[in-house]
């Protein structure tokens, strides 16, 4: 949620970078789950809440990936 500084913003860039560093090294897919929001309502709205849940689609994609890398479909670049 986003306060007076500007933590908010380095908090989503330093959570995104690290991601992306992870997914890189392991040669995993890393499913980036963060819903930057501006107050608990947007939070609350942006995850879907009312309509469909992002937490649920974040692991579904977790999931799919998981099967493809398994499957062959997904490889290493190196």
């Amino acid at each position: 949620i986003r306060g007076q500084t500007k933590h908010f913003e380095q908090v989503a860039t330093q959570t995104a970078r690290g991601l992306r560093e992870v997914a890189l090294k392991s040669e995993v897919p890393v499913i980036l789950g963060v819903i930057p929001a501006e107050s608990v309502e947007d939070a609350m709205e942006r995850v879907g809440i009312k309509q469909a849940n992002k937490g649920r689609e974040w692991a579904h994609s977790a999931i799919e990936m998981a099967n493809l890398m398994r499957h062959g479909f997904l490889r290493s670049g190196r």
